[in-house]
């Protein structure tokens, strides 16, 4: 029992956003303050997407084509299962969850894999970390191309939500600039990155913390969260538990039917059933309206922690079965 314990990650960001809710719900920012944080959170997210672009190597992810039905499959699990199963939520709607709560459902169902536990995970797995890291690179690319145009085309087909007429404008400007950019100075800019790991981290972690606090402060001084029931909370925590559990089930299916070995069923497990907090909470800040932005940011900020844990028990489950088969001591 303590080992399984042990192997559930206590992820010290998730930590640090719920901090920044509880700041955001105690001291939201007023007037010429709003204004100011507001603006220096756009700046964050062309920050973001410009080092994105600078750390992400398309050489790497065309490298790895040769697996072209493991990505496929990855691809498909991420921007065609999910999206569907996000459209299906619809029919929770209102009886299990609220319009807005259901968009943050559908948003989170739109957004790229994860990158560092996706290959984290298929590591721990014993499966095949490298076409994890083409499958997860490759996701994080076009996720920058693929979930504006999935936002704009499912989230604008309901009468009760529209995406904001400005946020094309705004997605080209904050999120594919930028990480165009970012893309073209990679030369120059990724040897530095990599002296300069740390720093980074702690540049790409406050830059969305500073997302989160504007977003939810916003939330606060329009009225927003005093609407919220928490059963709803409840609700959506079970919502993206089912979801996950689907998803993960698909992944094992589509896994043997496509008959993958061992290492890149495990990729497809991990890969394709996860999904970004670092890029889903900088778009949902571009996508949609300043005064629901963080309702809309909470599905996927609950589903990312299920997934931590969930994964992570079987990755480690995964991981001791492999050991057993080789002979291995099985690590704790």
């Amino acid at each position: 029992m303590l080992t399984r314990l042990k192997a559930i990650p206590l992820d010290t960001f998730l930590l640090a956003l719920a901090a920044t809710v509880a700041l955001a719900a105690l001291l939201p920012a007023h007037g010429t303050a709003a204004t100011a944080v507001s603006v220096a959170a756009r700046v964050a997210i062309a920050l973001l997407f410009f080092l994105y672009g600078a750390r992400l190597s398309p050489q790497q992810a065309w490298h790895g084509l040769r697996q072209w039905r493991l990505h496929l499959l990855v691809l498909a699990t991420t921007f065609v299962i999910f999206p569907v199963l996000g459209l299906a939520a619809r029919a929770l709607v209102p009886s299990v969850l609220t319009i807005d709560m259901y968009y943050g459902v559908l948003f989170l169902c739109l957004v790229p894999s994860t990158v560092q536990s996706s290959i984290a995970f298929t590591s721990i797995a014993r499966g095949h970390v490298s076409a994890a890291m083409v499958s997860a690179s490759l996701s994080n690319i076009l996720g920058v191309v693929l979930t504006p145009m999935l936002v704009v085309l499912l989230m604008n087909t309901g009468g009760e939500f529209r995406v904001q007429g400005g946020a094309i404008v705004e997605i080209v400007l904050e999120l594919l600039l930028p990480f165009g950019v970012g893309q073209l100075a990679r030369t120059w800019l990724a040897p530095v990155l990599a002296r300069h790991a740390v720093l980074l981290k702690v540049v790409d972690r406050g830059s969305i913390l500073l997302v989160v606090y504007t977003a939810f402060s916003m939330g606060v001084v329009e009225g927003i969260w005093g609407s919220v029931d928490p059963w709803h909370l409840v609700w959506v925590t079970a919502v993206a538990t089912v979801l996950l559990a689907v998803v993960l089930a698909c992944t094992t299916v589509a896994g043997r039917l496509a008959r993958l070995d061992r290492g890149d069923a495990i990729v497809l497990l991990f890969c394709g059933s996860k999904k970004s907090l670092a890029s889903g909470l900088p778009m949902a800040w571009v996508f949609f309206p300043a005064e629901t932005v963080g309702l809309t940011m909470l599905p996927l900020m609950i589903f990312h922690q299920i997934q931590l844990v969930v994964c992570a028990l079987i990755a480690s489950r995964l991981g001791r079965e492999a050991d057993t088969e080789s002979g291995s001591p099985s690590k704790p």
